[in-house]
């Protein structure tokens, strides 16, 4: 494993105001993953993981403390920036695939690339690549509508993919998934990951799919503990 910090999750609180009063979400959290390390994040439902992923993504910030991702401070990026920024180093899975449905599962995975700025030939023999690195080839015409939840989950992993991100996050990546389907993205994410210099920050409800990660940690009244 290469031992470089990729994330710097350094104190970091995040309180919601709800009326007159602040609900603490995340209090003095505390993390550091290195390029090449697979971690997860496993707690109750409304725990704060997907906070925690949102703090790391620079989607949202906290409210004290600060988040590094590649020496960046995340924190304090604008907007535009920000997106700029997971473009370029992010790649991002979800529970809900968030495939374009007007769109080719090509289409789909070659879109980070172009918007990246990519040329349209080497996004697109790019994105077949993926697909069928994901084992998805033969469906690189079709629409999200047209292939089952495990196709189209792959597909997404495929879009993630798309730009070489340094760093790989993952919110319930198999939350909408029979047993079948989810055990195959399981496989795939941690294979992928493995066999490239990224590192994965994947947050689930399943410990046996945590368990297959470098380190597991238990997200607890918004504190983080490593299991």
């Amino acid at each position: 494993m290469n031992n470089e910090l990729l994330v710097q999750v350094q104190a970091v609180h995040k309180q919601y105001r709800t009326g007159d009063e602040l609900l603490p979400i995340l209090e003095d959290v505390h993390l550091q993953v290195a390029s090449g390390e697979t971690v997860a994040v496993t707690g109750e439902s409304g725990c704060g993981k997907s906070t925690l992923l949102n703090m790391i993504s620079g989607l949202d910030r906290p409210s004290s403390g600060q988040v590094l991702v590649e020496r960046v401070n995340v924190s304090a990026l604008r907007e535009s920036a920000a997106g700029h920024f997971r473009n370029q180093v992010l790649g991002m899975v979800f529970q809900s695939h968030h495939l374009l449905r007007d769109f080719t599962l090509l289409e789909n995975v070659a879109m980070p690339g172009l918007i990246a700025g990519m040329g349209f030939p080497q996004a697109q023999e790019k994105a077949l690549e993926l697909l069928d690195r994901v084992g998805i080839a033969d469906r690189q015409g079709h629409f999200p509508n047209a292939v089952s939840g495990g196709e189209r989950q792959r597909a997404a992993v495929a879009r993630a993919l798309i730009n070489d991100p340094r760093l790989i996050l993952a919110d319930e990546p198999t939350g909408n998934l029979d047993e079948r389907h989810s055990e195959g993205v399981q496989q795939l994410l941690f294979e992928i990951v493995r066999s490239s210099a990224a590192a994965l920050v994947l947050v689930t409800h399943d410990r046996r799919f945590a368990a297959n990660a470098d380190r597991s940690f238990i997200l607890h009244r918004g504190s983080l503990e490593e299991a």
